[in-house]
């Protein structure tokens, strides 16, 4: 019996330790000090995923420092549902130039390993030159991906780099900046940059605990399937909408017109909202004018009534 009571007690102080713990982990990292929440948070790379997406340039030292531990963590011990994402930022020459190499080497193909190889070059080999010079960081990429000068160029001078480098500038705006290495969990939480161990602590708490809602899925309509299987665009879009809706307005016309039809009624008789309202008017003005008509008919026999009267004064008279 004491052996049975030994054990529940244990069971309940190892319960109310985990309980506690678990309390603890919900507080122990605080909005406004450990992470920011964005006011206008940004696209999810995939909708429902949850993510973790970094903003960082190759010119930044501090980037460069956290590199190895942001790999490490990506291959041992990011969750396999979680995605990781990396953004350049854009903002002066030399930052702006970096990006279009990073912007570059992933059109390319080249992916994180290139990305510690360029800080190395950079921040430890003093290869200052990858930091704006065109041909240095042509011949590395082309080291790199065994690419041509050609193949480097072109892509280089694509459209689509063009738009990355733009839509970095837009997000970097919209989620108000100013500075980098910057990590953003699900498009809404911005880490507050601490010690690098306490850094995922605190990714792997927001993952946990402001982890992206997912709502259940409807049966979609085929414009409802479509606006999902598409990215979001830009505000043109609403206008197209409206478009749409306006345009499906003849055909809930010609709906009304069929069933009218059904019920013997010609299509003149379905009346539109602006015929409606003429008829209304019309019924109107004919109420109105046969209340003047009565209203006069009878002042007239009022005034013949008096008139016979003055006449029969005077015969008296």
């Amino acid at each position: 019996m004491q052996k049975r009571l030994i054990t529940l007690f244990s069971a309940a102080i190892f319960s109310a330790g985990f309980i506690a713990n678990s309390a603890m982990a919900q507080i122990r990292f605080i909005e406004g000090k450990d992470y920011k929440v964005i006011e206008n948070p940004l696209p999810l790379h995939k909708a429902g995923e949850n993510e973790v997406l970094e903003f960082f340039s190759y010119a930044c030292g501090h980037c460069a420092n956290l590199e190895p531990r942001l790999l490490k963590w990506v291959a041992e011990e990011k969750p396999k549902d979680v995605g990781f994402y990396t953004i350049p930022a854009v903002g002066g020459r030399m930052w702006t130039f970096v990006a279009q190499v990073k912007f570059t080497a992933e059109k390319l193909g080249l992916d994180h390993q290139f990305d510690a190889k360029y800080f190395k070059a950079i921040h430890e080999d003093g290869e200052r030159a990858l930091l704006g010079d065109k041909e240095k960081a042509f011949e590395f990429i082309m080291k790199e991906g065994k690419f041509t000068e050609e193949q480097v160029e072109k892509a280089w001078n694509s459209l689509q780099i063009k738009n990355s480098l733009s839509k970095s500038n837009h997000l970097w705006q919209q989620a108000k900046l100013e500075g980098v290495p910057a990590l953003i969990v699900n498009g809404k939480y911005l880490v507050e940059m601490r010690q690098y161990d306490e850094l995922f602590d605190v990714i792997e708490f927001l993952l946990k605990n402001k982890s992206v809602t997912v709502a259940p899925k409807a049966e979609p309509s085929k414009e409802d399937s479509r606006s999902q299987s598409t990215p979001a665009k830009e505000p043109k879009e609403s206008k197209a909408e409206e478009t749409k809706s306006s345009e499906k307005a003849p055909k809930e016309v010609k709906e009304e017109v069929k069933e009218a039809v059904k019920e013997g009624k010609s299509e003149n008789t379905v009346a539109k909202p602006e015929e409606a309202k003429s008829d209304k008017s019309d019924n109107e003005a004919t109420e109105e004018s046969s209340k003047k008509e009565s209203s006069e008919a009878s002042e007239s026999e009022e005034k013949t009534v008096q008139d016979k009267a003055v006449k029969e004064e005077k015969k008296a008279a």
